[in-house]
């Protein structure tokens, strides 16, 4: 869960799920690198929920230090392609 505001300063509690912890592991992300970010500020690349709800489909969490963890199977990059794609 996060709480985001937006510009108005309203603020809204998302959802996000991640993959399976053992995908997640696979990736390189550790259970104590997310919990270590749990009550700061952070960045979450992900595909929101197709209703329009506040909830989604996390990719990537990054951190105040600027280290990105990945929390999704599959990673994207600025054009919206797969890095495992041409």
């Amino acid at each position: 869960y996060v709480e985001a505001k937006d510009a108005d300063g309203k603020v809204t509690s998302w959802q996000f799920e991640g993959d399976s912890p053992n995908v997640v592991k696979r990736a390189g992300t550790q259970r104590q690198d997310i919990l270590a970010s749990v009550g700061k500020a952070i960045t979450v690349r992900a595909c929101p929920g197709k209703d329009g709800s506040p909830k989604g489909a996390a990719e990537t969490l990054k951190g105040p230090d600027g280290r990105e963890l990945v929390v999704g199977g599959r990673r994207y990059v600025g054009d919206g392609k797969p890095v495992d794609q041409p």
